[in-house]
């Protein structure tokens, strides 16, 4: 061959390979970049504070399709993934023509396929659009890597592999097939790990860890064999589960109020949530199917919410598991009682030390009794507050107002469920006539722990925080939440007390009319909690009061907590005219029944009534007939027969007759009221 002729043939080659690479480079620029509606459409993430994975939402495909980057996921894995499947990823621009020729010429050899050649970015490009794997698609996947390689970066197309490679069913991506067969996310694989995630993308159905476990570890030990010259001596270890289920019922509000937000981050505490979901589930396999229970924790410094169980099981349709407890508009039994004794307080209708009378009562009808049918007579409201005195708490609402409590509770976002408008609300609501959710109930208890103001709860870091509105003045909410911290806890738990920096708990329980509801709802210095126990179907729960069910259940979350600084009630707020004093002035000594004029009620005798006859067990020498006195002002002086018999304090007194017949008592009070009534005995 002349020179002449060899120039004329390496130019004519020159402007062949000039015209293939001007032809290909055209074919590229007309070449649209792949669809990005795969990889759009993820799954919809909600976590923690921390962000920490609390619940996955199916993407709209139904698969579970997690966002992954290589900041994500164990550096050692990522090595691994390169070195097996692109080792020249960071030096190509989307397709390797050595890994081309030379899986074209081991195929030749073969007479089959060995090996496909596919770069990363080719496979990226295939799992954007799927397609069948033909020769003209596999020309269209090539010049679709080089044009994505020219629009995004390598990590930003590693993104895109990492969380669309296929793993098995309806898993894609690493991050999610961590989570689905280690139970972990994907920043720290073990070898084996790695190795098993890095062959299941080849075969992702005959390699399922959940149904070929066998096979999958086969094939994570033929990958360490391939990149490290051995199998690895420790083989993965699988644990299939769901890939997030923490905070279902959160998750389920959140999501309703935002689908479209790739990530929903919350408040709530993966760790803390943990073991509230674990007290909660272990609290209700003590009772019957169809029981179900609500845990509230809730951060005073910032309404944050910490915890959040709207349900013991979200699946478990026998407990009505998808309904948010939380939410449920419940009766609240006696849980509304300190607010009574707040405003009380706040008003100086009493004082802690001021004495009441735990004695039968009569408004216009409504005869409330205390749980156990019995009365106690003269106590301290500080220990009708203890023990929950029914007929103490409805005769301080009469003073207050029932209206005046329900405007307070609306005028704070919590107003009560009650069929009449507030204005209208009746002396009931002191015992649970009404409703109201645990949500609220939790922050109106919260208010107290903050002195007073209750503000709204926060679900998420971006909720704007809020000083709230007063519920009652500083004074009196520590003057409830001192007597609070007093009350006996169920049996089997020891009162919290300040020695190990001040974990005393202010508490109150409560139980519905029916043993519907069970209640327990408390606060120390840093955080709220409330637990309702009961039927989501309104149904009885018999045998469940708040102190002996959820009570103890309030407990076990408090332990679970950190131990605040300082006591419940020190809050460093001055008692003022609520301090205990040496002598209280004379209409704080005792409290009296007063009408809206400020008045002492009328004097009138509940037992025995005008022309009845009562009968007494003559051979029982102790025998007496009860003399009760209601309204008026202490103390009492009592005539039998026009004749003065004994003058009392107390609003009941027990008189032995000498014999049969009829008998005539007049009773006169502090003021000169006079009441009389005739009877027989027999």
């Amino acid at each position: 061959m002349t020179g002449a002729v060899a120039r004329r043939l390496r130019t004519a080659v020159t402007a062949l390979a000039l015209l293939a690479l001007a032809t290909a480079e055209v074919a590229v620029r007309m070449t649209p970049l792949p669809e990005t509606g795969r990889y759009a459409a993820r799954s919809q993430l909600v976590t923690d504070r921390d962000d920490r994975i609390l619940w996955a939402f199916l993407a709209d495909d139904q698969r579970w399709r997690l966002p992954a980057t290589p900041d994500d996921v164990d550096p050692a894995y990522l090595d691994m993934l390169l070195a097996y499947e692109d080792s020249r990823f960071r030096n190509h621009r989307g397709v390797d023509a050595l890994a081309l020729a030379r899986a074209a010429w081991q195929d030749l050899v073969a007479r089959r396929i060995v090996s496909g050649g596919s770069t990363i970015t080719m496979q990226t490009v295939r799992l954007m659009e799927p397609r069948p794997r033909t020769l003209a698609n596999k020309l269209d996947e090539a010049l679709k890597a080089i044009k994505l390689e020219r629009a995004l970066s390598k990590d930003e197309i590693l993104s895109i592999y990492l969380t669309l490679a296929p793993y098995g069913g309806n898993v894609e991506g690493v991050r999610a097939a961590a989570l689905s067969y280690f139970g972990k996310e994907p920043e720290k694989l073990t070898p084996g790990e790695a190795a098993l995630l890095i062959a299941l993308p080849q075969s992702p159905e005959r390699l399922r860890p959940d149904r070929e476990p066998t096979a999958a570890r086969a094939a994570a030990k033929a990958v360490l064999q391939r990149l490290t010259g051995t199998p690895g001596r420790a083989p993965p270890t699988l644990a299939p589960g769901p890939i997030a289920r923490a905070a279902p019922h959160l998750a389920a509000r959140l999501h309703a109020a935002d689908p479209d937000a790739p990530v929903i981050r919350t408040t709530l505490s993966g760790t803390l949530q943990q073991k509230v979901e674990t007290i909660a589930a272990r609290a209700v396999r003590q009772w019957e199917p169809g029981v179900n229970i609500a845990v509230l924790v809730v951060r005073l410094k910032d309404m944050s919410i910490a915890a959040y169980v709207g349900g013991a099981d979200y699946f478990d349709d026998g407990r009505a598991g998808q309904v948010d407890l939380v939410q449920a508009l419940r009766s609240p039994g006696s849980t509304l009682k300190p607010f009574i004794y707040a405003m009380a307080f706040e008003r100086l209708i009493v004082h802690p030390d001021t004495i009441i009378s735990d004695e039968p009562i009569d408004f216009d009808g409504y005869e409330p009794e205390n749980f156990d049918g019995g009365y106690s007579g003269d106590m301290k409201v500080r220990t009708a507050l203890i023990r929950s005195v029914n007929t103490a708490a409805v005769a301080l609402l009469q003073q207050v107002g029932p209206a005046n409590l329900a405007a307070r509770l609306r005028s704070v976002g919590a107003p009560l469920a009650i069929a009449d408008a507030d204005d209208q609300a009746g002396l009931a609501i002191a015992l649970g006539g009404g409703g109201l959710t645990l949500a609220d109930l939790t922050r109106l208890y919260a208010g107290l722990g903050r002195g007073g103001p209750v503000a709204p709860l926060r679900m998420t870091p971006d909720a704007p925080e809020s000083a709230g509105i007063p519920l009652t003045s500083p004074a009196a909410a520590r003057a409830v939440t001192d007597i609070l911290a007093d009350l006996q806890p169920p049996a089997g738990y020891m009162r919290r007390t300040a020695r190990d920096g001040g974990r005393r708990v202010a508490f109150k329980t409560g139980t519905s009319y029916g043993f519907r509801d069970a209640w327990a709802v408390g606060y120390d210095r840093l955080h709220a909690v409330g637990v309702w126990i009961g039927r989501p179907d309104g149904a009885p729960h018999l045998g469940a009061y708040g102190v002996t069910a959820a009570a103890p259940v309030m407990l076990n979350v408090f332990d679970a907590l950190p131990t605040p600084p300082q006591d419940v009630a020190d809050t460093g707020v001055p008692l003022g005219s609520l301090t205990s004093p040496t002598d209280l002035p004379e209409r704080l000594k005792r409290f009296v029944i007063r009408d809206e004029t400020g008045k002492a009620v009328d004097l009138a005798i509940d037992f025995p009534k005008d022309n009845s006859v009562v009968s007494i067990d003559r051979g029982d020498e102790a025998a007496a007939v009860p003399l009760t006195v209601r309204g008026g002002a202490p103390p009492y002086q009592w005539y039998v027969d026009e004749r003065p018999w004994q003058k009392a304090a107390t609003t009941r007194v027990r008189w032995r007759p000498p014999g049969s017949g009829q008998f005539a008592v007049t009773v006169v009070d502090r003021e000169g009221r006079t009441a009389r009534a005739s009877f027989w005995v027999e």
